[in-house]
């Protein structure tokens, strides 16, 4: 199995490496136009067949969303842009005093290759917490958002992060549909 995982995080790369050992995994970094939309699945699925006819061969779109509660989703799939343009501390400083600090990492994985498609996504819920925590080389939202169960952020678990996380579940499902696929 080989496919080309369309991302320009390095980060991303090694966390695809690091859970699905034995599939060849290329890499690219295409940008294409994004749907505006809240639905993670539909953003992932548009783009991975965009890429596709780009590429034509074998692609995987890695779409992230970060949700608040207390912000009826958002962020949501504009995670990324609000992490670029606002610095690090926005997502604690966006709740506030805030007694209602839920929300929820998805991550949603879209495969396409001319003749099959799928998405599968995987999700981590926890609390945002009122400062970073954690050291250096998370992810933005990492050092925020504690899973429940847990009472460290992302980036304090480091490795067990990659046990629990919404990527690890979605990745999970990622694996399971291919193997379905090609049986």
């Amino acid at each position: 199995m080989q496919f080309t995982l369309v991302t320009g995080s390095e980060k991303k790369v090694m966390e695809y490496q690091m859970m699905l050992p034995g599939i060849m995994i290329e890499t690219a970094k295409i940008d294409v136009d994004e749907i505006q939309s809240m639905d993670l699945e539909d953003i992932a699925l548009k783009k991975a067949r965009a890429v596709h006819v780009q590429l034509g061969k074998p692609v995987v779109v890695d779409d992230t969303g970060f949700f608040l509660e207390h912000w009826k989703g958002l962020p949501g799939p504009f995670i990324k842009y609000f992490e670029e343009r606002f610095p690090n501390d926005s997502l604690a400083r966006l709740l506030g005093d805030t007694s209602d600090r839920r929300g929820y990492a998805k991550c949603c994985i879209a495969y396409c290759d001319g003749e099959r498609e799928f998405v599968v996504c995987g999700e981590a819920h926890g609390t945002v917490t009122h400062e970073a925590r954690g050291p250096a080389g998370a992810f933005g939202f990492d050092y925020y958002f504690i899973p429940n169960g847990y009472n460290k952020t992302f980036a304090e678990l480091e490795g067990k992060k990659h046990m629990i996380s919404h990527r690890f579940r979605a990745l999970q499902a990622f694996r399971k549909e291919l193997e379905r696929t090609d049986s």
